[in-house]
């Protein structure tokens, strides 16, 4: 009985053994699969984590060297370019122009016109001058010439039709320089000086020009006073108070006699009185009422004005778009410098991430300078095209004001 137990009991021993060494065999194949799981995680992580980091050693060994190289761009900035000085732009006819402008020369043909003056007869000095003087007037002027004293001679017996006698040689049209100047050669020296005739016809000339939308001048000139006994102030007066609102100038030509009626001609008609005792000075009298030379000078300033402006910004602009240039280049240099320094130290960052920073700095510095030398182009374009319509402006009021 005894031995019956014993050999139970080995048995069950036996059975209690090969129980353990069948649970020991199985532990590490779950054991193993988790390890594997583990692993796959650990190493999906750590792969993020190098790629993030990656980036983050981009950028902070970028703006390191951005930060010690910097481009200093904002100390290639200067001071905006100033128009300097005005022009200063004249008064045509000495007066403000109005939509049309209605011109009226009135010569005087009395026979005393054909007296030597510094050896020319004064009418061709006269016709000399008129003609060029008529050249200059505004494009959109109409012109007219009369004439008086050109008819009978200067004797009693034919001063009532010489007194009587004043025609309009050119009517009122735009200047046409060969017809003008051929009616203006064929006027001759006759008679008698009948002004106040002569101007109150001229009234009838300017009728339908009425003073709204019309400037209305007449220049007169004389060598000698009325002698056929009108009232020329009186007439010159009609003249500027009428709906017309004439402006009579008067310019006494080698006037021998007191000039003090001439004066007052001027002056009723609203107008100036000019002397001129020679063909010089009758030149310059047409010249300067004119402001022929104070036009041609306003178009030269506002052109130096404009031009030199032009310039400056072009200058300007050069040199600040070539000193970022400079700067900007000279930054990707030394960043690039900079990291090959570091890799010969073999710095482990500078190996592994330069030639990234490198291109990202160049890349940018270059679009940079694009940027910064369109923007420079399209400064100096549209300066130089305001330069060019200012210029094309004033030439127009030149040419409008002063028949070329």
């Amino acid at each position: 009985m005894n031995r019956k137990w014993l050999v139970i009991f080995v048995f069950g021993l036996l059975l209690l053994a090969l129980a353990g060494c069948t649970s020991k065999e199985k532990e590490p194949v779950a054991d193993q699969k988790m390890e594997t799981a583990e692993q796959v995680n650990k190493e999906s992580t750590e792969s993020v984590v190098e790629e993030d980091s990656r980036d983050d050693h981009i950028e902070r060994l970028y703006q390191e060297l951005k930060e010690q190289f910097p481009a200093d761009l904002a100390g290639c900035e200067q001071e905006d370019v100033k128009k300097e000085g005005e022009c200063k732009k004249p008064s045509s006819l000495n007066g403000d122009l109005k939509e049309n402008i209605n011109i009226q020369i009135i010569l005087d043909s009395s026979k005393s016109m054909d007296q030597k003056l510094d050896g020319r007869m004064k009418m061709e000095i006269a016709q000399k001058e008129i003609a060029r003087f008529a050249s200059r007037f505004p494009k959109q002027a109409n012109v007219s010439l009369r004439v008086y004293g050109h008819e009978g001679a200067n004797d009693l017996a034919l001063k009532e039709a010489s007194c009587a006698a004043t025609e309009t040689v050119y009517p009122f049209q735009p200047y046409a320089k060969e017809e003008f100047k051929e009616n203006l050669s064929q006027i001759q020296p006759a008679g008698w000086t009948n002004i106040a005739k002569a101007l109150e016809e001229a009234k009838e000339d300017f009728a339908d020009y009425d003073s709204v939308t019309n400037t209305n001048i007449i220049y007169l000139v004389t060598d000698g006073l009325e002698t056929c006994g009108g009232d020329p102030a009186a007439a010159a007066a009609a003249l500027a108070e009428s709906g017309i609102e004439g402006v009579v100038n008067v310019i006494g030509f080698d006037v021998s006699e007191s000039t003090e009626s001439l004066k007052e001609i001027a002056a009723q008609g609203k107008g100036k009185y000019f002397d001129a005792r020679n063909a010089e000075e009758l030149q310059k009298i047409f010249e300067e009422s004119f402001d022929w030379v104070a036009w041609t000078q306003y178009y030269n300033c506002i052109w130096l004005k404009e031009t030199n402006y032009s310039n400056s910004i072009w200058i300007k602009e050069t040199q600040v778009a070539n000193c970022k240039w400079v700067e900007l280049t000279n930054q990707t240099t030394k960043i690039h410098a900079e990291v090959q320094f570091r890799k010969a130290r073999n710095d482990e960052e500078a190996k592994a991430y330069g030639e990234e920073v490198i291109k990202r700095v160049r890349a940018e510095n270059d679009a940079l300078v694009k940027q910064i030398r369109e923007q420079k182009d399209s400064i100096v374009d549209e300066t130089w095209e305001e330069r060019d319509k200012a210029v094309r402006d004033s030439r127009k009021e030149r040419e409008n004001n002063m028949n070329p």
